[in-house]
């Protein structure tokens, strides 16, 4: 373990998507990429993002 992460451990032991604020809405479906390749000949990771193109912008 990397010195100074020692609480993290235990934070991410009592989360879970059904309560995360960030990837629970979608179960992680459009936070998380799709890696592919190996050590020796390297990785390619892909992330769909979808974007809403009903919305207006907003200006502030």
């Amino acid at each position: 373990m990397t010195a100074g992460y020692e609480n993290s451990v235990g934070n991410l032991a009592r989360l879970s998507l059904a309560t995360d604020n960030v990837f629970g809405d979608d179960a992680g479906v459009h936070q998380l990429g799709t890696a592919t390749g190996d050590v020796a000949s390297g990785y390619a990771v892909r992330l769909t993002v979808p974007v809403d193109t009903r919305t207006q912008p907003n200006r502030r």
